[in-house]
């Protein structure tokens, strides 16, 4: 008769739940005023940017403001073009980062 001996090795497991796609639900732009872009819901643990481009078909989204990451609260964000200045026509997107989230093994 031979005896086995098992290890057992505790984990640790992290489940992540997609993020929900935020949905703008207000835009406000007072004359002479910064435009305003409400959003919700945001989830904890994502950023949320703001990106414009000039020409609706064509060219790169840019970030309204270098860097402009503001995390995510769970409910409702708000966020504004304070760089307009003088161009006529803008178009924006809200972008989300997701933070990566990774379990340890632990021996």
């Amino acid at each position: 008769m031979s005896l086995q001996v098992r290890r057992i090795y505790p984990i640790t497991v992290t489940i992540v739940v997609p993020p929900k796609r935020p949905t703008i639900t207000s835009v406000t732009f007072p004359q002479g005023g910064v435009p305003t872009f409400k959003l919700s819901p945001t989830s904890t643990g994502c950023n949320y940017r703001l990106n414009y481009r000039t020409n609706l078909t064509s060219g790169s989204w840019l970030p309204v403001e270098v860097g402009g990451w503001t995390a995510g609260n769970g409910g409702e964000l708000t966020l504004t073009d304070p760089s307009l200045g003088t161009e006529r026509h803008r178009f924006y997107r809200v972008e989300l980062q997701q933070w990566e989230f990774w379990g340890e093994a632990h021996e």
